[in-house]
C-alpha cells in the first residue's frame, strides 16, 4: 500500500531540497548546508528511501544536446476495458517519458520525446495507432519550453 502522508520534519525538508536541486551533493556538504552530522544525513536519507519518500536519484539531461528536440504531447482515446494494458504497452516504449491517466477527449496523456518530426510521425501512426484498444490519438507539438522541472515544494 502507497503512504499518502509521512511525517516529515524540518531537517527532512532541507534535506529533499537540497538534493532535488542536485541530487550529486555529497551528504558532509548537505550536512554542512543544514548543521548536523553527515550520519544523521545518511540516516535520514535512508529512512526517506525506505518510506518510499524518495524513489530513486537520477540526473537530468539536455533532450536537444543529445539529438532528442522533438517534444510532443499525445491525448491517446482507449476502449472501455484496456486501459491497464494498453498503458503498460505504452510504457515499453522509451520514447514515452509519461503516462498519465486524465478524462477528457482521451483517456492517456502522454510525453513523447523523438529525434525528429518523421521519428514522432512513426512512433504515432506504426507504433502506438497500432496497440489494440487505441481508438483515436491527437498530437499536440510543443515548440518552445519556457520551464521544465522535476521538483515538488514542500
Amino acid at each position: 500500500m502507497i503512504q499518502t502522508q509521512t511525517n516529515l520534519d524540518k531537517i527532512d525538508h532541507d534535506i529533499i531540497h537540497i538534493l532535488q536541486e542536485d541530487s550529486s551533493t555529497p551528504f558532509v556538504e548537505v550536512a554542512e548546508k543544514i548543521g548536523v552530522t553527515d550520519g544523521t544525513i545518511h540516516q535520514r536519507v535512508r529512512k526517506l528511501k525506505k518510506s518510499g519518500v524518495i524513489k530513486r536519484f537520477t540526473i537530468q539531461l539536455n533532450s536537444e544536446m543529445l539529438g532528442n528536440d522533438s517534444l510532443s504531447y499525445a491525448m491517446v482515446a482507449v476502449e472501455p476495458g484496456y486501459l491497464e494494458d494498453v498503458s503498460k504497452r505504452i510504457s515499453k516504449n522509451s520514447h514515452i517519458q509519461e503516462i498519465q491517466e486524465v478524462h477528457t477527449q482521451g483517456q492517456l496523456l502522454l510525453k513523447i520525446r523523438a529525434s525528429s518530426s518523421e521519428e514522432m510521425r512513426n512512433i504515432i501512426v506504426e507504433e502506438l495507432r497500432k496497440i489494440k484498444g487505441i481508438t483515436d490519438t491527437e498530437l499536440i507539438p510543443v515548440y518552445k519550453t519556457w520551464k521544465e522541472e522535476n521538483t515538488l515544494m514542500l
